[in-house]
């Protein structure tokens, strides 16, 4: 960016007037009285003059003659701007002469600095000391301020313009030339002086015209320059210069000719100014250049002796004399026929060859007896031969002209290509001792040493060669072996041993081998030729994959025997141990075991029991009853009658371990059609839906029961979300229920005895469900409380609930009615007398009406009558419904109590909490 400069300052100028001189006498009164009276008016004067202009500029303020009083500085800026904007595109005119630029202040890149004006002339009369400001407040009332506008050059831009305006301006001046004319006559040409522009004061001129908002035209300051060389200087040769080079001269060389005109002979001419005359004399030196090109031409250069190879033969050539141009003595000729025929001989002189074939005979013997024969290099029996040409691609004849001499090199680094070309011939390859398995049999080849070219050697023994017989042996050296036989020697005892005889390995009563092609496959030998030695090694992928495999054959998971109660106790299938492979173990016994003496190794298996072994029945402890549950189910539907036996069947003969909690959902296992449930329906809100399950809350809650009474520890126990009349027909308290629900709600205990825990299922009679717990009796006394019974709230209105599969005309009832109420049944374990603890089951029961299934109403026949039409039928739907039907369009769902709703008579579930 250019840089940019103010150019002017801003000036104010301010109307003074003169003082009165009084007598002497009464100066100091009349003064000061004067000037109490002055101050007062003035003070006065000058209050109501700031109150008149607050916030304006005072009276008589200009900027540039652009007046801005009265204003307020934004309304005074604004003047400026606009007014500087105006000025901006308004055309400058610059001249010289007949010529004519125009251009704008904005394309000069000046700009005018508004906010500092605005700024001075708001302080106008504001600004500086009481005094000041009085002093300045005075004037203006009768007076005027002329702010000058302060510029800002942009020095690039007017730069730029006003060099290229110096650029169309400047004209170099013209100097007087003296020429030759055809007839040997001097002539000087006229001179014409040149101009210029004045780029410093052009800039300063522009500037004063735009700083106070000049227009109309700038002439440009354009100043003369005067050439160097003038006419006048020139006319004191004219008369030498027609005496001496009027006409051309010319030069001649056997049969050739050159002409030197008048105007290169008068570059000959000097003149310089004497006493009151000019001098003329002519300087040959001064015929140089116009004698180069004759020179040239004139000039052969000598041909020295040469010695060189051609077909390998040494080839030796005679030398040339060459000539040249007698500069000085053909000077002289051309002056001296100046004043005569201007015909001149040129002068010439001989030019002798530097060297002489006589100089280069003694090479050219040399070189006859280098080439006089191939050379013959042999090694075992074996020639190889450098033909002449090859040698002489070898040789360099090296020329010393100021010795006056040549000789014969022999470039060493030439002969070594050829012999190194030939290393890959002689190279034998050294070949080092090895270590192998071949066909499951350790294998130690021997070493051999090699043999190379020794390159340098033979070399010298080459190029001495090429002056004497032409004939030389190759030089080679011995290549050793890394690794010998004898280093490799620990490492092949060490693989006999790996691969001496086949590996037995042992675990639990089985037996296998692992032969020695296999041991063969796993070994690695791995040779350091830094160590000089060799590692025999057992790759662990390889033996971590057999054991794996082994692994997976030898697994097997322990699996729990089962067991029933048949008058004691029976085992229906054994159970099996469980065994597992100590991989990490292994792998290493098998990495390991090869490089033994001894062929046989263990391999460790870990044996795990079942958590239900049969192999010792009387450890177990199930010997006798240590509790039971009951519960009846008279008036279920035979789908639910189904789903509590299939549940029971599941249940019965289930072993739990000492310590371990038993899950009524995993010894359950999945509930489903596949497994043997049946389908019934459930109600959902005001919605009859298939469901699979319904009876399962039968088994939970007689399990419940057995466990209650044996009194184990009850982690887990949920209630149905109402009362299920089922659970109280044995005469079972409220509250003595278990309900379940697939996989949310569950029925946990656990067996704190130290013995195994048996559970069989049995049906007394048609309709009575019986858990029995097996096991060693601890000896507990197990008490229930009474039930304590709280907010109680009476039961739902009555549902009524279509069911289109049902008869037509049918109606069921599916729930009956129970109330809502908190039930809290306690229980006491003791033994010995002494309690051992106590725990209490809270249900909350939600309140339940009377559910009623009914079938589409019967058809009647009636005779036929047409009907009158009625302005409002009733849909058909409508005119369907019975009076019971509508009875329950009242009734409210409730969709935990649909959940369970299958507890009631003739009822199912949708699924294992039913």
């Amino acid at each position: 960016m250019s840089k940019v400069e103010p150019w002017g300052q801003p000036t104010q100028r301010i109307r003074t007037t003169s003082r009165r001189v009084l007598p002497s006498g009464r100066q100091p009164i009349a003064a000061a009285l004067a000037l109490l009276l002055a101050l007062g008016i003035a003070a006065g004067g000058l209050a109501y003059y700031s109150s008149t202009f607050d916030g304006e500029i005072y009276r008589g303020v200009s900027v540039n003659g652009v007046d801005v009083s009265g204003r307020t500085p934004a309304e005074a800026r604004a003047v400026l701007l606009e007014r500087a904007a105006e000025y901006n595109r308004s055309p400058l005119t610059l001249s010289h002469a007949d010529s004519q630029w125009q251009v704008t202040p904005e394309q000069l890149g000046l700009a005018l600095d508004v906010d500092p004006l605005v700024s001075h002339a708001y302080g106008a009369g504001r600004n500086g000391s009481l005094l000041s400001r009085w002093w300045h407040r005075v004037p203006l009332v009768g007076g005027s301020t002329d702010i000058q506008a302060r510029y800002l050059l942009d020095r690039g831009k007017m730069d730029v313009h006003v060099q290229g305006l110096a650029a169309d301006i400047e004209r170099e001046p013209v100097e007087s030339a003296l020429t030759l004319r055809p007839d040997g006559t001097m002539v000087a040409s006229a001179d014409k002086d040149g101009q210029r522009l004045d780029t410093t004061d052009a800039m300063q001129r522009i500037h004063r015209k735009v700083s106070q908002f000049g227009t109309g035209e700038i002439a440009l300051p354009v100043v003369p320059v005067k050439p160097a060389q003038t006419r006048e200087e020139w006319r004191s040769v004219r008369t030498l210069s027609s005496a001496v080079a009027n006409e051309p001269v010319t030069l001649r060389l056997a049969n050739r000719e050159w002409t030197l005109s008048g105007a290169q002979v008068g570059t000959a001419i000097r003149a310089r100014r004497g006493k009151g005359q000019v001098v003329g004399s002519f300087d040959a030196r001064r015929l140089e250049k116009a004698l180069a090109p004759i020179a040239a031409e004139v000039r052969r250069a000598p041909v020295d002796a040469t010695l060189a190879i051609k077909d390998a033969k040494a080839v030796l050539t005679a030398e040339k004399l060459g000539q040249k141009l007698d500069t000085a003595a053909t000077t002289k000729e051309i002056y001296a026929g100046l004043a005569a025929n201007r015909r001149v001989t040129v002068a010439t002189d001989p030019v002798p060859a530097q060297l002489t074939a006589r100089d280069l005979k003694p090479t050219k013997e040399r070189l006859d007896g280098l080439l006089s024969a191939p050379l013959a290099l042999t090694h075992n029996g074996e020639t190889w031969s450098a033909e002449q040409a090859t040698v002489a691609g070898w040789l360099q004849v090296r020329v010393n002209r100021e010795a006056r001499r040549a000789t014969v090199a022999i470039q060493a680094d030439q002969v070594r290509q050829y012999v190194t070309a030939l290393a890959d011939d002689v190279r034998r390859e050294p070949v080092n001792a090895d270590l192998l398995v071949d066909d499951a049999t350790p294998v130690l080849t021997p070493d051999r040493p090699g043999e190379r070219l020794d390159v340098p050697a033979t070399t010298q023994a080459a190029i001495a060669a090429l002056s004497t017989t032409h004939k030389a042996q190759l030089v080679t050296a011995a290549v050793p072996v890394t690794i010998t036989a004898a280093d490799l020697a620990p490492a092949k005892k060490q693989l006999d041993t790996v691969l001496s005889s086949e590996l037995t390995v042992t675990y639990l009563d089985e037996t296998l081998t692992i032969s020695r092609e296999t041991l063969a496959d796993w070994t690695s030998v791995d040779v350091d030729p830094t160590s000089r030695s060799a590692t025999v090694a057992i790759d662990q992928a390889q033996v971590a994959s057999y054991v794996s495999e082994l692994g997976m054959e030898i697994y097997q998971e322990p699996r729990d025997g089962e067991l029933s109660w048949k008058g004691g106790l029976v085992v229906t299938e054994p159970s099996v141990d469980g065994h597992i492979l100590d991989t990490e173990k292994a792998t290493k016994t098998l990495l390991t075991a090869p490089f033994a003496t001894e062929r046989s190794v263990s391999l460790p298996v870990t044996v795990t029991k079942p958590a239900v072994p049969t192999d010792d029945l009387a450890a177990l402890g199930i010997k006798e009853v240590i509790g039971e549950g009951t519960s009846t189910f008279t008036g279920s539907p035979k789908e639910r009658e189904n789903n509590i036996h299939t549940a029971a069947g599941y249940l019965d003969n289930v072993v739990v371990p000492p310590g371990e909690t038993f899950s009524f959902n995993e010894a359950l296992g999945e509930i489903s059609l596949e497994r043997g449930y049946q389908e019934g329906l459930t109600i959902i809100a005001d919605e009859t839906v298939p469901g699979v399950g319904g009876g399962v809350c039968q088994v939970s809650t007689t399990t419940f029961r057995a466990a209650f009474w044996t009194g184990l520890p009850i982690d887990e126990r949920n209630q149905h979300s109402y009362l299920v009349s089922y659970y109280q027909l044995d005469g079972s308290p409220e509250g003595f229920d278990a309900a379940v629900y697939q996989p949310y709600v569950d029925l946990k205990w656990t067996n704190n005895t130290d013995k195994h825990i048996l559970i069989r299922t049995s049906f007394p009679k048609k309709d009575q469900l019986r858990v029995v717990l097996y096991g060693t009796d601890p000896g507990l006394d197990v008490k229930r409380g009474k039930p304590v019974i709280a907010e109680r709230k009476p039961p739902l209105k009555t549902k009524i609930i279509r069911d289109p599969k049902l008869p037509r005309g049918t109606r069921e009832q599916k729930e009956w009615a129970h109330e809502g109420m908190k039930v809290s049944l306690a229980r006491t374990v003791s033994k010995d007398g002494k309690a051992l603890f106590r725990d209490e089951f809270l249900s909350e029961y939600k309140p339940w009406g009377d559910v009623f299934l009914v079938g589409p109403p019967k058809l009647e026949k009636k005779p036929v009558v047409t009907p009158k039409p009625t302005e409002d039928p009733k849909p058909a739907e409508e005119r369907d419904r019975t009076p019971s039907e509508d009875s329950g369009d009242d009734a409210t769902g409730d969709e935990d109590a649909a959940n369970d709703s299958d507890e009631s008579p003739g009822t199912s579930r949708t699924s294992s909490d039913s």
